[in-house]
């Protein structure tokens, strides 16, 4: 498939695999062939949720005002639970999460780590490529609060980092979360604020593919 959206697949379950590939300019051809063939491992995450319905997506329950819109003007009701923060909030399970993406070998995560340093906090942990073929993982690293307030989503995105792996090699990857990191835009002082004093870090291959947690203070 080639596109820059979601879509709808009411198909999916017949075909034996998806290849999403965006839009790749001229050397599409080249580059889809790479990948089909086993040339080149595809190492690609989603930057969107993919709905199992249309009506999942969190914006839709706001009706017209969200789409296509009221006098020619959209309304962001659903404020920052945009995206995977919705699809949380809604406890709506997606066809595909944000993050997701497959590849021709598979990873293993180990026990996470946090280490305060200079700047913050320093997020580790170990990857392992446990299959037969050298790829690419991007490790994300999502942060929220130990006891989540309703107005703020349960876990956002705040770092990533992507680890070149042949087979059987292990390497650790570093990602860093800083003061402002943790700050939640407060409407009534109208300036970034702190709402708490006790995080959690979640690091995962997706939004829903979480490997493992480490609780920090400040």
């Amino acid at each position: 498939m080639f596109g820059g959206n979601p879509y709808a697949m009411p198909w999916l379950q017949q075909v034996a695999a998806l290849v999403h590939c965006w839009y790749l300019g001229s050397e599409a051809g080249t580059a889809l062939a790479n990948v089909l063939t086993g040339r080149v491992n595809p190492s690609g995450k989603l930057p969107v949720t993919i709905a199992k319905r249309y009506e999942d997506y969190p914006y839709v329950k706001y009706g017209k005002e969200a789409y296509p819109g009221v006098g020619k003007q959209v309304y962001y009701r659903e404020g920052v639970f945009v995206g995977y923060r919705g699809f949380e909030k809604d406890k709506v399970q997606p066809l595909f999460p944000f993050g997701f993406g497959l590849s021709y070998t598979t990873f293993k995560y180990g026990k996470a780590a946090v280490t305060p340093d200079a700047d913050g906090w320093m997020v580790t942990v170990d990857v392992t490529n446990t299959g037969r073929r050298e790829g690419r993982e991007t490790v994300q690293l999502y942060v929220g609060e130990q006891k989540p307030q309703a107005d703020n989503p349960v876990k956002q995105l705040k770092d990533f980092t992507k680890l070149s792996l042949k087979p059987g090699e292990t390497r650790t990857a570093t990602m860093h979360i800083t003061k402002e990191d943790l700050q939640t835009w407060d409407e009534q002082q109208h300036r970034w604020t702190l709402m708490s004093d006790r995080f959690r870090a979640y690091v995962g291959a997706s939004s829903a593919d979480i490997r493992g947690k480490v609780d920090f203070s400040l």
